[in-house]
């Protein structure tokens, strides 16, 4: 039942950020103000990937970390090998643990 759950949590996501192509449009020209091609940024706590996808079209570098197996396992299909994405598996915080 979790792996369901799991993944219809994940269609939802994929839904919410990449449903309306108006979103994409609406993020390249409020990132578009912060970064131009090859500034490096973060995404931390990439999820889906919406944010990396604006990152790679304004021409900037991202390192990008997401815990989530199941997110990560979506950004290593589309961004895996991409010469400007660097994509790790790990979380973020104070201190370890």
């Amino acid at each position: 039942m979790g792996h369901w759950r799991e993944r219809l949590g994940l269609l939802r996501s994929l839904w919410m950020y990449y449903g309306d192509p108006r979103l994409h449009g609406r993020m390249l020209r409020f990132y578009r103000q912060f970064l131009g091609p090859g500034d490096l940024c973060f995404d931390i706590g990439a999820h889906v990937g919406s944010r990396v996808r604006v990152f790679r079209a304004l021409g900037a570098r991202t390192i990008a970390l997401e815990p989530q197996p199941q997110c990560m396992k979506l950004l290593r299909r589309w961004y895996a090998g991409k010469p400007d994405v660097v994509l790790l598996e790990q979380a973020v915080g104070a201190s370890a643990g």
